[in-house]
């Protein structure tokens, strides 16, 4: 799964995973391996839909710090680092 962006990896997971809750990571991490082995190492057109749901992934980061969770546990829940958890809070 390296030749896909990690962050896109995430997206792609917590989208999935916010439509279809019975998923499996195990079925997830096929998905993805599945797009690595199709499109891995070219350039793909993503389209704004994947801005879309950078916007839905933040906004939940947003409202769930002012439920109360703390960094740590923002960047374990959407596999981000603390810092880019940081940067979407102070960004928004």
């Amino acid at each position: 799964m390296s030749n896909i962006d990690d962050s896109f990896l995430c997206v792609v997971k917590a989208s999935v995973k916010e439509h279809v809750e019975s998923i499996s990571d195990e079925a997830l991490n096929m998905i993805c391996e599945s797009i690595s082995e199709t499109a891995g190492g070219e350039v793909v057109y993503i389209s704004k839909s994947y801005s879309r749901m950078l916007s839905v992934r933040n906004k939940n980061i947003m409202e769930a710090r002012r439920s109360g969770a703390t960094t740590d546990s923002l960047a374990v829940k959407f596999s981000l680092s603390k810092s880019h958890i940081n940067k979407i809070l102070r960004e928004s």
